[in-house]
């Protein structure tokens, strides 16, 4: 509305506050597939090209009604952005780049040649925008007042996105995409959830862009677009809320400066760019976090728990054991395990040791299903799991943590450990999208629930704060946490207590001990034997890949074998 008032007097004002909210609308769709989901789509002004050519031609070959052919060119855009994320769900970083700027040269080649599309002199005759049989003449008041509708229900689609589960799922695949794995999500879902959802909003902003200009040509989705379309969200800041609104602003300006300047704009925009990712290389917003993250106090660490867990995160009780069965892995002619074989149970303690290239890690991986072994197997209940993907492993109930934690830095506390109950969250994707009723409720539950877990693991402080400020010791109980939030019948740990101190890594052994307590089996991995030996009901010594010993703990400990594996020589 005050944007309204006071650019309604000068028909320049209005011209280029229609083209900013166009412009956010694209730059909102960018920054859900770039900034929060970490996928580097060179496609996304293609698509945007795509949503503008279906819109109109559904128009001006079929006499479909402006809003009707909107929707339609929106759901275009989600079909063909389901189109470009199957022959690119598996691929990362530059690979994923590239393929998807193959994309964008064949739709430039098509839109170029092909008769239906007008060839190089692009769409004529476009018609005015017309909504319950009045017409809306682009660059009008009018027409601003539909753009700036847009960009708001961009903005709140965006804002309800990212608050939701589905929000941290994002941040997850781009953070730490194994994360999303470990607790029972599949990483290509949610690649494609952001493909769909952020084509299907870049079909709107072709729409607006199209009626705005009554004429549309391929170069006006080519390279040049692209680029602009990248330092919108890079100057704003990817990731954030209100990064596409200042990244908007800024270009606009940095534009009209250039215009201004007698046609320097280029080198206006390239040195305002160089000033300000070299000052700001998160964006203006990073910048303003990083800032804020100055002056934040660092909490200290806790004593953790000696509590026993909530009756709700007790395991699930259908399900007793997990067994190794003769397990062997090579990689090249390297056999990094040979034959292993071992069960957990449930409500025990198993620990596993042995030196550095034992196996141990290969083992956790095999069981998890990132590996898959070239004998044996493994088998949850008797049934073999060792074929499962790494979320469907999860979501039986076989959960892990990592050597180094995999955290969202920048998600909260709590927030970490609410992604933990997105494997068995009723919410439907489309359902947190829309901010649907039942799935506030799912959020609203989970959030409580992650800090019921976190206050029973004696977490008190920093819940809402940014995990990757917290001392390492939370980070650890945060990463547990949500393993735990999954209701897994096993959990296996990697390494819990590197990195703490001896008093921290005791108290973590009174955790380990209640986890068993409530009905969950245990797998601990750990170099530090005294810790293993304290908690573990049994321990298993893997040394260079084979079963070196298994059984009760001290006589493990006492074995010949397993202390010149530690120690060597004659020890």
């Amino acid at each position: 509305m005050v944007v309204g008032a006071v650019v309604s007097q000068d028909d320049f004002w209005v011209y280029l506050a229609i083209t900013a909210a166009a412009a956010f609308i694209l730059t909102v769709s960018f920054n859900l597939i770039y900034g929060y989901a970490g996928i580097f789509s060179l496609a996304h002004v293609a698509v945007y090209g795509i949503g503008a050519y279906t819109t109109c031609l559904l128009e001006m070959n079929y006499g479909v009604p402006f809003l009707w052919a909107t929707l339609g060119g929106m759901a275009f855009c989600a079909v063909a952005s389901l189109v470009l994320w199957w022959p690119t769900r598996h691929l990362k970083d530059l690979f994923l780049a590239i393929a998807t700027l193959g994309f964008a040269v064949a739709v430039q080649e098509v839109l170029l040649k092909w008769s239906v599309t007008g060839g190089a002199e692009g769409l004529l005759g476009i018609p005015l925008a017309e909504i319950g049989g009045r017409e809306i003449v682009a660059n009008t008041m009018s027409y601003y007042w539909l753009a700036a509708v847009g960009a708001v229900l961009a903005f709140e689609i965006s804002a309800r996105v990212t608050s939701s589960a589905t929000g941290r799922k994002f941040v997850a695949l781009r953070d730490a995409p194994i994360a999303l794995s470990a607790v029972g999500v599949s990483p290509g879902r949610v690649r494609l959830v952001a493909f769909i959802l952020a084509g299907g909003l870049a079909g709107l902003a072709g729409s607006l862009f199209a009626h705005q200009t009554l004429f549309i040509a391929s170069e006006s989705f080519g390279l040049d677009r692209l680029i602009v379309l990248i330092l919108a969200v890079m100057i704003g800041g990817p990731g954030t809320q209100l990064g596409p609104i200042i990244g908007v602003v800024a270009l606009v300006f940095i534009d009209e400066a250039g215009v201004a300047s007698a046609g320097y704009h280029t080198l206006i925009l390239g040195l305002a760019i160089i000033v300000l990712l070299g000052y700001a290389p998160g964006g203006l917003m990073g910048w303003v976090r990083r800032m804020r993250g100055r002056f934040r106090s660092r909490p200290e660490s806790r004593q953790l728990p000696v509590e026993p867990l909530p009756a709700q995160f007790e395991a699930r009780g259908h399900l007793s054991s997990l067994v190794v069965e003769s397990a062997s892995v090579d990689f090249g002619g390297v056999r990094a395990l040979d034959d292993v074989s071992l069960d957990v149970r449930s409500g025990e303690v198993l620990g596993l040791i042995g030196p550095n290239g034992a196996g141990k890690t290969t083992l956790v991986n095999v069981v998890t299903g990132h590996v898959r072994p070239t004998t044996g197997g493994v088998r949850l209940d008797g049934k073999r799991i060792d074929g499962d993907r790494p979320h469907v492993v999860a979501r039986r109930g076989v959960v892990r943590t990592f050597q180094t934690p995999q955290l969202l830095s920048d998600v909260s506390v709590v927030g970490n450990v609410a992604l933990g109950f997105a494997g068995v969250s009723s919410a439907t994707d489309l359902g947190e999208i829309v901010d649907s009723r039942s799935a506030r409720r799912d959020t609203t539950a989970a959030l409580g629930e992650a800090a019921g877990l976190l206050e029973a693991l004696d977490v008190h402080a920093g819940l809402t704060e940014p995990a990757g400020s917290q001392p390492y010791a939370t980070q650890r109980l945060t990463e547990i946490a949500r393993a735990l939030a999954t209701r897994p019948a096993f959990v296996l740990l990697d390494e819990p207590g590197a990195g703490l101190s001896d008093h921290e890594r005791d108290t973590l052994a009174v955790i380990i001990r209640r986890v068993a307590d409530a009905g969950i089996g245990v797998l601990l991995i750990d170099h530090n034997v005294s810790f293993v030996a304290a908690v573990s009901d049994r321990i298993h010594v893997l040394d260079r890949g084979r079963t070196l010993a298994s059984g009760p703990a001290d006589e493990v400990l006492e074995q010949r074998e397993v202390v010149v594996a530690y120690f060597g020589g004659e020890a």
